[in-house]
């Protein structure tokens, strides 16, 4: 099958920016052909994107002017900020042209906002919005105060009208959580909303010294020894989004300092990039280092002992506990933050909502080697059995084989 692979601005794929969709072409290509088009604010291209050069057959790529798109914003204030950003009849145009001029049998289009420039043709297409999105405005309203109440909730009620008549448009849909296609089911009843997984790269992702460390790809880093910053916790992600930015704050200021108490070399390494201002003032390098960018986030995770997930607002599911789960690192999370994924508290990962609760899960995990063990190794078959490549390439190519042209 040919299939064109969509992807909205600003971004194009990599392994920090558009995980989910640098792992689904990979997954997509082994067994069809696989054209890639990329509407980007994006000048320089990420050193990973030459991987998704080998496995495509066709890339295009259009830049789109950052001013213009603002503009475009306040020229279409009906429509959800990050959609009215997208709006351009360039790629509409250049779409139908891939479309013709390849004989696409399929378009995956990555994330609702790339709905408004994919053209109406008589093509089967796949939506794969990944979140909810007037869901997760909705939880940032709830968790902000003003005045970012206020934006959030437009946007909330934006993104519930454009999903909406999304909705009439295209009949198949994928989510990568289960809370979000249960939310998306209520709105869209002659509407299929799939349910895939976000992939992981299993053999990428993999433990220090376990079996698949012996592959070409895990000699090219060092062979590290688990914890080699000891009482060392990592909270990793895109430091300059809201969801991150509130986890970060609410870990620092009121659960850290409990962990303190007990363990008082315990470490906080925030990593990725473009830290937020207020994250960048937690900074103090004793106890707290916030790194920005790094190239490589497998060896933060070897390097530490426990990867954390405060989050308190939000939707889908977090590759942070996913990576982490695949090189075999413990990790503690909000009930929110471990939403959607395949977990058993206690089994695979450490749930706590309290700031108390959370400093006593990592105080225990820290002292209690059997306990760190059994999540380390439990977090690692769940990513073998659930999130794999092999497993995820199954789950796609159900959806993709029964989708039909939307009438």
């Amino acid at each position: 099958m040919k299939i064109l692979f969509v992807i909205p601005p600003p971004y194009l794929p990599n392994r920090l920016h558009r995980n989910r969709s640098f792992d689904l072409i990979k997954i997509l290509s082994k067994k069809h052909e696989v054209h890639l088009f990329c509407l980007t604010t994006q000048k320089e291209t990420p050193k990973e994107f030459s991987q998704i050069k080998k496995v495509c057959k066709s890339i295009n790529i259009i830049y789109l002017n950052p001013l213009r798109a603002l503009l475009s914003c306040s020229l279409f204030p009906y429509l959800p900020a990050e959609v009215a950003f997208c709006r351009s009849n360039l790629a509409k145009k250049t779409i139908a042209n891939i479309i013709k001029n390849k004989k696409i049998d399929l378009i995956y289009a990555k994330r609702l906002r790339s709905a408004i420039f994919i053209p109406e043709l008589n093509i089967p297409i796949i939506l794969d919005t990944t979140d909810a999105m007037s869901m997760f405005y909705n939880r940032l309203y709830k968790g902000s105060n003003y005045p970012k109440k206020i934006i959030y909730k437009l946007e909330e009620v934006k993104y519930r009208i454009f999903e909406k008549k999304t909705m009439e448009k295209f009949r198949d849909w994928i989510v990568c959580s289960p809370v979000d296609q249960k939310y998306l089911q209520k709105f869209g009843r002659d509407v299929n909303i799939h349910l895939v997984p976000n992939p992981v790269d299993a053999y990428y992702f993999s433990p220090p010294r376990s079996p698949s460390a012996t592959s070409k790809v895990a000699r090219q880093r060092p062979r590290l020894l688990r914890g080699e910053h000891f009482n060392s916790l990592l909270f990793r992600g895109l430091m300059d989004k809201p969801v991150n930015i509130d986890a970060c704050l609410f870990f620092a200021k009121e659960i850290l300092p409990k962990i303190k108490k007990d363990i008082h070399d315990v470490k906080l390494f925030i990593v990725g990039p473009k830290p937020h201002s207020s994250i960048k003032k937690l900074a103090n390098e004793k106890d707290i280092f916030v790194t920005g960018f790094v190239k490589d986030v497998r060896e933060f995770i070897s390097r530490t002992s426990i990867s954390i997930c405060p989050v308190r607002i939000g939707s889908g599911t977090r590759y942070k506990i996913l990576q982490a789960w695949a090189i075999g690192q413990p990790v503690i999370s909000t009930t929110l933050g471990a939403e959607g994924l395949m977990y058993k508290k206690d089994k695979n990962i450490a749930i706590a909502d309290s700031p108390k609760e959370f400093a006593e899960q990592i105080i225990n995990l820290l002292k209690n080697k059997e306990h760190y063990d059994t999540l380390a190794k439990n977090g690692r078959k769940t990513i073998v059995a659930e999130y794999s490549f092999k497993v995820i390439a199954q789950k796609l190519e159900t959806v993709i084989q029964n989708v039909k042209i939307a009438k």
